[in-house]
C-alpha cells in the first residue's frame, strides 16, 4: 500500500481540503455551517489524534460479575388449600387450586375465600382478558366457570366438552380451552362453549396467545394453530416436561419441569435459551414488557429465574420453602401460588437500586467500597474484595433516596414520609431507624427526607419544599431549628431538588428553576448569607451534578450547563453559554419525563453525563465531554443485549488506580474503559462507530473531487467509507466491511505471519492487524492483542458538487481517524443542466 504520494509532471496537483485532525463534535443545523476542524457526528468514536482513547469498553465488576443486586420476595402465610394458578384483573387477585377452590386478595397479602359454583375437581388454570376472569376444573368432562369482578362466579350455560390437562387462552376475540384431542372455544366470555375433536397432540400443560397464534405446551414440546381447531405438533425432545408457556420481546418462550428453557418466534423451530440446571422443579413462567421470571424448587428452597433479555439468567435465591403450580403478574408485582405454603409475590423481581454511594470503612480507609441501596439491604462492593451485604430488618426503600457517610456512620434519607436509617460501621449489624434526639425540647430530630449533604461536619437535609436543615456538629441527629433552618422561599414556586458542597465554605443550593448559595457555613452558622445565583435556570435530579475542578457541572431542563469561582473573591458566577450548546440535537431527544434519572460523574478530565434518549424510562446512553479539547465525544450507546440503565457513578480503586464506575439501576456495577468490547456476563457487545465529518467546500466554483486520504489506527475493525455531496441521496459508497488479515503484512512480498506466533515475532512490523485472534498463541517474548495498526488509505472519490463530507463506520473491534484529507482538481466548474 503507496503510504506516502508523489505527483508525476503530467499530473495536476491537486487542491487540499480538509486540516488534518478532529477535535469533537459540534451539531448546528447544517452541515455547511459546523466549523472547520469538527465533525457533525460521532457515534462511540475513537478521536486517538487529540486524547488517547476516548472510548472504552463497559465491563463488570467482576466481585459482582453480571448477578444483579436488590431482588426481594415477601412471603404469605399459609393457606388451607392447594393453589394451582393465579391472575390479575379489576384490581384483584385471583388464585384458584385444589376442591374447586378459589381465593382473591387486592394486594397478594390477606386472602379472601371465595364461593364457587362447582362442588367437586381440581382448577388447573385461570386468566384473566377481555374484562372478565375464566377457571378451568379437571374432571371428566373438564369443566369452566367465569367472573366479571373475581367474586361471584358463574357457571355456562353450555359447558365445554373436552377431557384432562389443559391450558386455557384468550385471542382473536374468543376463549380458547385445549387438551390433548379437543378444543372449547367461547365468543361471549365463557357463556358458552363449542367443542372440536382433532388428532392427539399430547397432554397439554400450558397455553398462549400471540401475534395470530394459539401455542400449547405438550408432553413431548409444543403445538401451534391459528384458529385453535386445526393444530400442528413440534416434538423437539425437550429436556424435561414442558410445563408452561409465555411470550416476551418477539419470542415465545417454553420452561420445562427441571428448569430448562426453549424460545421460538414462530411456535416451528424451538432453539435451547437455558440449560436444565439440575435438582431443580419448574412448573410456570410469566412474562411483563420488561423482563419474564420463573420460579424453581431446588433443595426445599425456591429460586427465582429472571431474564431481561431471554438469553441471560439471574439466579436469586427466594429462601422459602415453596413450590409455585402457578404464577400471575400485574400492578409492578409478580405473585406464586403453590401446595400449602401460600403464596410469594415480589415488587422488585428486576432487581432495583435505589441510590448509591462510597463507605470508607474506618478499618480498611485505603480502599473504600461502593455502596448500592436496593428495596430491603444494602450491598458493599470493591475490587479484590468479598462483597458484603447489609439488611434494612424490616424497613424498605422505594424511591430515589441518598446514602450518604458522615464520620463513621452511613446515613440512608428514603422519602420525606420515611423515617432515616443508619448504619454503625459494624459488619455484624442492621441499618436502624434514626434515634429521637434527646435534647433539649428546643431541638428537633433530622426530618425525613430524599436527599441530604455531608459539609463542614454536618449533615444538611432537605427539609419539605425550600428548607435546609443543619445537624448540630458531628451530631448529626439534632438539628436547632431556629438557629439551623434555612427557608429559600424567593418569591418563586420551585422546590429543592439538591445541594452540593462548592468553593470555600458554601453550600449550592439546586432548585429546580433557580440556583442559592449558602456562603459561610462552618462554625456557628450565626453568619450565613443566602446569595441568588440565578432565577432563570434550576437542577433537574439530584444525580445530575458533579465538581469538576473549579467549576460545578450540572444539569437543567433541556441542557448541561457550569457553575465556576470568579478570580476576584471567589464568588460563584453561572456561565451563560450552556456546555451542550454543542449537542443541542442530541438534548432534544431526552426523555426529560424521567430526567430526574440523568446523572453524572468526572474522571480523567473528562465529564460523563448518563441520558435517557428517544422515549426511554432508563439512562441508557451516554455524552463526554474533554476538558483538554473542550469538545464533546458524541453519543455512546449500547446493544440492546446489555440492558444499560446507569443510575449513578462513582470513583474508586480499581487494578490499583482510580476508575469511573457506573452503577446500573438492576443492580450491576460497570468499570469503564476497560477495552474494545463492552461485557456483561458472558455477553460481550462490539462498540460499533459512526462519525460523519463537516461539509467542506471548494473555492472558485470547483466541484470535481478526486481522492480522499484517511490516517486510521485500527485492531480487527471492520469499517465502510461513504462520500456525500449535496442533494437528494448523493451518496458514493467507497469502502463497506473492510477488514484486514493478521497473517499479511503492508510490505511489498513479506512474508506471511505464522498465527501462533511460532517465531516470536508477534510484534513485527507491517502486520495489518496486531490482534490475538482464535489461534493457540505462543506467548514467547509477549504480545499486546489491542495494539493498533496505523495506515493512510487514499479512496478515489468522483464526485461533483459544491460540498462534500465523510461517513465512516466500523462494527467490531477498534478503530481511530486521526486525520482526513480532500483532493480536488482545480478548473472544474461543469454542471449538470443544460440551458
Amino acid at each position: 500500500m503507496n503510504r506516502y504520494r508523489s505527483y508525476g509532471e503530467r499530473d495536476d496537483q491537486p487542491q487540499v481540503v480538509g486540516d488534518g485532525a478532529f477535535l469533537g463534535v459540534d451539531e448546528y443545523n447544517a452541515a455547511e455551517n459546523i466549523r472547520q476542524g469538527n465533525v457533525q457526528k460521532a457515534v462511540n468514536h475513537d478521536f486517538t489524534a487529540q486524547d488517547a482513547n476516548t472510548r472504552g469498553g463497559f465491563v463488570c465488576l467482576p466481585e459482582l460479575g453480571n448477578n444483579s443486586f436488590g431482588q426481594r420476595w415477601d412471603f404469605v402465610e399459609a393457606d388451607r388449600i392447594n393453589l394451582r394458578d393465579v391472575t390479575y384483573g379489576q384490581g384483584l387477585w385471583v388464585a384458584v387450586g385444589d376442591t374447586v377452590g378459589i381465593r382473591t386478595s387486592p394486594d397478594a397479602i390477606t386472602w379472601t375465600d371465595r364461593t364457587s359454583p362447582l362442588t367437586s375437581g381440581t382448577f388447573i388454570d385461570v386468566v384473566f382478558a377481555n374484562s372478565v376472569f375464566v377457571a378451568v376444573v379437571s374432571s371428566a368432562p373438564n369443566r369452566a366457570i367465569w367472573s366479571s369482578d373475581g367474586i361471584i362466579w358463574n357457571l355456562p350455560t353450555i359447558e365445554p366438552a373436552i377431557t384432562g390437562g389443559a391450558g386455557i387462552a384468550y385471542g382473536n376475540g374468543k376463549w380458547v380451552i385445549s387438551a390433548a384431542t379437543s378444543s372449547s372455544i367461547s365468543t361471549d366470555n365463557g357463556v358458552t362453549w363449542t367443542s372440536y375433536s382433532f388428532t392427539s397432540i399430547g397432554t397439554v400443560t400450558g397455553l398462549s396467545f400471540t401475534n395470530g397464534l394459539f401455542v400449547a405446551t405438550t408432553a413431548t414440546g409444543a403445538a401451534y394453530s391459528a384458529d385453535a381447531i386445526s393444530w400442528i405438533s413440534v416434538a423437539f425432545g425437550p429436556n424435561g416436561t414442558p410445563r408452561d408457556i409465555c411470550f416476551f420481546g418477539t419470542k415465545f418462550y417454553l420452561v420445562t419441569s427441571t428448569g430448562a428453557i426453549y424460545s421460538s418466534p414462530t411456535a416451528q423451530t424451538w432453539t435451547l435459551e437455558r440449560a436444565a440446571p439440575g435438582g431443580a422443579i419448574h412448573d410456570a413462567i410469566v412474562a411483563t414488557d420488561s423482563f419474564m421470571v420463573t420460579l424453581g424448587l431446588r433443595s426445599s428452597l425456591c429460586e427465582s429465574v429472571v431474564s431481561l433479555n431471554g438469553t441471560e439468567w439471574q439466579v436469586t435465591p427466594v429462601g422459602v420453602n415453596t413450590r409455585a403450580f402457578g404464577m400471575g403478574y400485574g400492578n409492578g408485582m409478580v405473585v406464586g401460588v403453590g401446595p400449602n405454603q401460600g403464596a410469594i409475590r415480589s415488587q422488585s423481581i428486576v432487581p432495583a437500586i435505589f441510590a448509591s454511594g462510597l463507605f470508607s470503612d474506618p478499618l480498611e480507609k485505603d480502599r473504600p467500597w461502593i455502596m448500592a441501596v436496593a428495596t430491603d439491604k444494602v450491598g458493599f462492593f470493591a475490587f479484590g474484595k468479598a462483597s458484603k451485604t447489609v439488611s434494612l430488618g424490616s424497613y424498605r426503600v422505594t424511591e430515589q433516596s441518598t446514602i450518604v457517610q458522615a464520620n463513621n456512620y452511613v446515613y440512608l434519607f428514603r422519602g420525606e414520609d420515611e423515617t432515616p436509617l443508619r448504619w454503625d460501621g459494624s459488619w455484624d449489624n442492621d441499618f436502624e431507624l434514626v434515634p429521637n434526639t434527646t435534647l433539649p425540647s428546643s431541638f428537633s430530630s433530622i426530618p425525613n427526607s430524599s436527599q441530604a449533604t455531608y459539609y463542614q461536619n454536618r449533615l444538611w437535609v432537605l427539609d419539605g419544599k425550600d428548607t435546609i436543615a443543619a445537624s448540630d456538629v458531628l451530631s448529626f441527629t439534632d438539628y436547632d431549628p431556629r438557629a439551623n433552618e434555612f427557608n429559600l422561599n424567593t418569591g418563586n414556586s420551585d422546590y429543592v431538588v439538591a445541594t452540593f458542597p462548592f468553593g470555600v465554605n458554601t453550600l449550592i443550593v439546586f432548585k429546580n428553576k433557580s440556583i442559592i448559595a449558602l456562603n459561610n457555613v462552618e462554625g456557628s452558622l450565626l453568619d450565613v448569607t443566602a446569595t441568588e445565583v440565578t432565577r432563570q435556570i434550576g437542577l433537574v435530579g439530584p444525580n445530575a451534578l458533579t465538581s469538576v475542578g473549579p467549576d460545578l457541572a450540572y444539569v437543567s431542563y433541556g441542557d448541561i450547563n457550569l457553575l465556576t469561582l470568579t478570580a476576584t473573591n471567589n464568588a460563584v458566577q453561572h456561565k451563560t453559554l450552556p456546555l451542550s450548546a454543542r449537542i443541542r440535537k442530541i438534548m432534544s431527544r431526552v426523555n426529560w419525563e424521567v430526567g430526574y434519572k440523568i446523572s453524572m460523574g468526572y474522571w480523567n478530565n473528562e465529564l460523563y453525563v448518563a441520558l435517557p434518549l428517544d422515549n426511554s424510562q432508563v439512562c441508557d446512553t451516554v455524552v463526554v465531554y474533554n476538558f483538554i479539547t473542550d469538545q464533546w465525544y458524541g453519543e455512546w450507546n449500547f446493544s440492546p443485549t446489555m440492558n444499560m440503565c446507569i443510575q449513578g457513578w462513582q470513583v474508586v480503586d480499581y487494578l490499583g488506580l482510580q476508575r469511573l464506575h457506573a452503577i446500573t439501576e438492576d443492580g450491576r456495577i460497570f468499570v469503564t474503559d476497560e477495552g474494545q468490547n463492552d461485557i456483561s456476563g458472558t455477553t460481550v457487545a462490539e462498540i460499533s462507530s459512526e462519525m460523519v465529518t463537516r461539509a467542506y467546500a471548494f473555492e472558485e466554483g470547483n466541484h470535481l473531487q478526486r481522492r480522499i486520504y484517511l490516517d486510521l489506527a485500527t485492531n480487527r475493525p471492520k469499517f465502510s467509507c461513504s462520500v456525500y455531496t449535496e442533494g437528494a441521496n448523493e451518496e458514493s459508497v467507497l469502502l463497506t466491511d473492510q477488514t484486514y488479515t493478521r497473517a499479511e503484512s503492508w510490505k511489498w512480498e513479506d512474508s506471511a505471519y505464522d498465527l501462533t506466533n511460532a517465531n516470536n515475532d508477534y510484534n513485527r512490523a507491517y502486520r495489518k492487524d496486531y490482534s490475538s485472534g482464535p489461534d493457540s498463541i505462543q506467548t514467547g517474548s509477549g504480545f499486546q492483542p489491542e495494539m493498533p495498526q496505523e495506515f493512510r488509505i487514499p479512496l478515489l472519490v468522483r464526485r461533483q458538487g459544491r460540498l462534500s463530507w465523510i461517513k465512516i463506520t466500523n462494527t467490531q473491534g477498534f478503530i481511530s481517524v486521526m486525520s482526513l484529507t480532500f483532493e480536488m482538481r482545480p478548473g472544474q466548474r461543469s454542471n449538470l443542466i443544460q440551458v
